[in-house]
């Protein structure tokens, strides 16, 4: 993603008031799988591919959305899509719908343009990076920041974070009031603020490590000097519609059904796993007895393995694997980045044959560590490996991938730093 390319949508904008760019990244998650809407925590960092976006006023009051990669347009005009709808027209929607609501601000006529390098529905947060540049572009033009009711709720990029989370999700957020039904759905799916959060608050050339719910800063470090991130989506959708939504939200489900069990048999108030995986000394055996006692056995087996995953990821291996880095320890790191794959295959069967594939061939092939990322049911896998021999690996692994498992449309391999978060280049 370069600063051109904004340039070059601000051209065909042409001159006139209001016209700002953003770059806004993809993420990576490195480690933290469901962890964040459970309160739990995660390793994040920014991607180098993004969204360039720019916005410009115009004469009228219409409010247009282009895809200039595909000229696909979407009128957001009188607050409702009119035309022909794209099949990512809810996001902008959302967005709009929910900024107008929550700081009680019209929206002039604009036209925002956007170009994507980021592979979609692949696990790299594309969805969050299209959200988060929808709403820096009406800012621009409609000064949400500038409301008394935003300077109030919305602090910090942290908060910010958090509160794109709220809207995607379709959750209030603390100091805005309340929703009406239309914005109660968000998108549809029932996720945490790890994608935004690690889009806003990214670091250059760094690690960050948040806690969620509500996200919090925990740490920084630097990636390894000599080493790179590889990409290799697989070409299987990781959508967050239809099943794989689904899906996604049962996992969502089963931590928050935990932690009402907790509550119920407690009789306390913590509102999350991660509350009470700090809620004192064997807090989170307890809880594993409390749902010892689920009479159905299907859910029984549900609710423990999910627990157990998320007792794991976030208690143990992201902290383990931040110190095993730290320590530039680079085989510790590699064996709790497999632990990590592996309970996502045995415990939250969120994995695909491609992407578990993807992350044992990157293993075999040299990478000091790989994972799937992201939602899961599809998507990504990263592969940290030295940057001298990075394009041999793409290449050797995007070859082995494809005599495996048949040249898919929409793989992509690419390679890429920990980038710096999102911001306004105009």
């Amino acid at each position: 993603m370069t600063e051109q390319r904004i340039f070059r949508l601000l051209d065909r904008l042409g001159p006139g008031p209001g016209r700002a760019g953003f770059q806004v990244p993809g993420r990576v998650e490195v480690l933290g799988k469901h962890t964040d809407y459970a309160g739990g925590r995660s390793l994040l960092c920014a991607t180098a591919r993004g969204f360039a976006v720019a916005v410009g006023r115009r004469d009228d009051d219409r409010i247009h959305v282009i895809d200039s990669c595909s000229n696909q347009l979407l009128d957001l005009s009188a607050g409702s899509a009119s035309g022909h709808r794209p099949r990512w027209a809810l996001y902008p929607e959302t967005v709009l719908r929910r900024a107008r609501s929550d700081f009680s601000a019209s929206v002039p006529g604009c036209s925002i343009l956007l170009r994507s390098d980021l592979p979609s529905a692949a696990g790299l947060s594309s969805s969050s990076a299209l959200m988060i540049g929808i709403f820096l572009a009406l800012d621009a033009v409609a000064r949400f920041s500038r409301t008394a009711a935003f300077q109030a709720a919305i602090r910090s990029r942290t908060d910010l974070a958090a509160y794109l989370a709220s809207v995607e999700r379709g959750s209030p957020f603390p100091g805005l009031g309340k929703l009406d039904h239309d914005q109660e759905s968000g998108v549809g799916t029932r996720g945490g603020g790890q994608d935004h959060t690690a889009i806003l608050c990214a670091e250059a050339g760094r690690l960050v490590r948040y806690a969620f719910e509500p996200p919090r800063r925990e740490a920084t470090l630097s990636v390894p000097t000599g080493w790179t991130f590889a990409i290799g989506a697989s070409g299987v959708r990781a959508s967050k519609a239809g099943g794989a939504r689904d899906r996604y939200n049962r996992l969502s489900d089963l931590a928050r059904q935990a932690a009402e069990r907790w509550r119920s048999a407690t009789g306390r108030q913590e509102p999350h796993l991660g509350a009470i995986a700090t809620a004192g000394p064997g807090a989170m055996t307890q809880l594993q007895d409390i749902l010892a006692g689920e009479s159905d056995p299907g859910r029984h087996d549900a609710l423990q393995a999910r627990v157990s995953h998320f007792v794991a990821e976030s208690e143990e291996i992201v902290p383990d694997a931040h110190a095993a880095l730290t320590a530039g320890d680079m085989p510790a790191f590699g064996e709790l980045v497999d632990r990590s794959q592996a309970l996502a295959e045995q415990l939250l069967g969120n994995q695909v044959p491609q992407t578990a594939w993807l992350a044992g061939r990157a293993r075999r092939l040299g990478a000091a560590a790989a994972s799937a990322f992201g939602a899961g049911f599809g998507g990504s896998v990263w592969a940290l490996v030295p940057d001298e021999s990075s394009s041999d690996f793409l290449r050797r692994w995007r070859d082995a991938y494809h005599a495996a498992h048949g040249r898919k449309r929409r793989t992509a391999w690419f390679t890429t730093d920990a980038a710096a978060p999102a911001r306004q280049v105009v």
